[in-house]
């Protein structure tokens, strides 16, 4: 076998599953139906938000589900033949559900082909498949993304990329106000 990182073969493993996924969504359908036409499987899922694909996995982080989106999505699994899983919240978006979307064929050939490379490839490719669906989905490492809405404690020192990142040490490195405000005051 050729030299091969976990990395790599996710990455790999993501673009063939990619094509894969859109085979299946677009059989029976005209291409004159907008879906058709959408190029990542994971923005189809019913109620879908802050989207990704890891794999054989298409996983949206919805800020919440109500019981019309919940039917949607399972009516919309069952018609492919996909299993559902729905998780607590993650660490960067502690508002949004984890929902992810699989073909059970899917996730055991890829795991199967992940096992071919030994035990310790097979859970450093579990830990990473683990930490991109629950944390590490909003780019930390871009400026625009450090300043989110709210204030979120960042305890990692660790990014996406697995480069050092720099502790908080203090909120106002954060949070630079503008203007104070009081309650009562008028302007």
């Amino acid at each position: 076998m050729a030299t091969m990182t976990v990395k790599r073969l996710l990455g790999q493993q993501t673009v063939r599953y990619r094509a894969k996924y859109l085979r299946m969504f677009r059989k029976g359908r005209s291409k004159d139906d907008f879906d058709y036409w959408v190029d990542r499987p994971e923005h189809l899922i019913p109620g879908h938000d802050h989207c990704l694909q890891i794999g054989p996995y298409l996983v949206s982080r919805p800020y919440g589900m109500y019981l019309e989106k919940l039917e949607e999505l399972v009516v919309w699994a069952k018609e492919h033949g996909l299993e559902v899983q729905v998780d607590a919240p993650s660490s960067w978006h502690p508002a949004t559900i984890l929902v992810q979307v699989y073909r059970q064929e899917f996730s055991t050939q890829f795991w199967e082909r992940v096992k071919e490379y030994g035990d310790a490839f097979e859970a450093s490719m579990n830990m990473l498949v683990y930490y991109r669906q629950r944390s590490q989905i909003t780019r930390v490492r871009k400026k625009w993304n450090n300043h989110e809405t709210g204030v979120y404690v960042l305890r990692s020192t660790v990014t996406t990329e697995h480069e050092a990142a720099q502790p908080m040490l203090k909120i106002g490195d954060y949070v630079k106000p503008e203007r104070s405000y009081r309650l009562g005051d008028e302007d």
